[in-house]
């Protein structure tokens, strides 16, 4: 098991198994206040535990079906609005991607490729809104987004601001937020997401403290020794996680820039 952050996920899994406890998460016997993501990652690796014992595939069994899950829904999407080759050539570069394939990710028994998994299948989710605009989308992404957020708290909701550019720019965010499924859906994230996260405030008191202190804290602060430079994530891409993909993300940002109008 690889030390982060694997291993941690792994006794946290073993904690709760042992211990009854799936709203909270326990380290060592106690209250674990250091991993801050909500419990769904041990909830999954704990059925995969039920089902083929407590050793390394059990754990990072959800990671790899994440991954499984991503490439069809992906090939699908691609396939049935675009062409066979884009959906190929799609896949085949995320599947061939270090930083998708690699550690921390689909063979990795942590939080990232649920995050991954769900991010994706919500944001194909609005693409398919504005394609056919077919309204159970929404509900569908809300569904998705709530996965996300219950997977690793403030990433869940990541693309959102990026969502609401898009809405805007196609002309589509008053049509969206006027339907019932955009109520119902944002009702049940907002529900669902809350009880999560108070019921596990009450099994572990100071949770949300520290959880909204060390997970918001760090777009101003370092946390956990990292020091790494402004530029970190930017060498990371280009030499070691995307590589040679790098340069055609450049070359899709342009052509990107100069598509003009609604999506047909």
């Amino acid at each position: 098991m690889r030390f982060w952050d694997e291993s941690m996920f792994a006794v946290n899994t073993y904690e709760m198994m042992k211990n009854g406890q799936y709203f909270a998460l326990f380290f060592d016997g106690k209250p674990d206040l250091f991993n801050t993501k909500p419990p769904l990652t041990s909830w999954l690796q704990l059925l995969s535990v039920k089902a083929l014992g407590y050793n390394e595939m059990a754990i990072r069994l959800p990671s790899a079906l994440a991954s499984i899950i991503s490439v069809f829904a992906l090939f699908q999407f691609l396939f049935k609005n675009f062409s066979a080759q884009l959906a190929w050539i799609s896949i085949l570069i995320l599947v061939t991607t270090q930083g998708y394939v690699g550690f921390h990710t689909s063979r990795t028994g942590d939080s990232d490729a649920l995050l991954s998994c769900f991010l994706l299948l919500g944001n194909l989710q609005i693409l398919n809104y504005l394609l056919h605009q077919k309204k159970q989308s929404i509900l569908y992404f809300f569904m998705f987004l709530t996965l996300a957020a219950l997977a690793k708290l403030f990433a869940g909701i990541l693309f959102l601001p990026s969502i609401l550019v898009i809405l805007l720019w196609q002309k589509k965010l008053k049509a969206v937020v006027l339907t019932w499924q955009f109520l119902f859906g944002l009702i049940g994230f907002l529900a669902i997401a809350t009880s999560v996260l108070l019921l596990r405030e009450a099994a572990n008191p100071g949770y949300l403290t520290i959880a909204f202190g060390k997970d918001a804290g760090r777009v101003f602060d370092v946390i956990e020794g990292h020091q790494e430079s402004a530029l970190y994530y930017v060498d990371l891409l280009f030499n070691a996680q995307f590589s040679i993909y790098m340069l055609f993300t450049i070359i899709g940002l342009f052509a990107t820039a100069w598509f003009k109008g609604p999506l047909k």
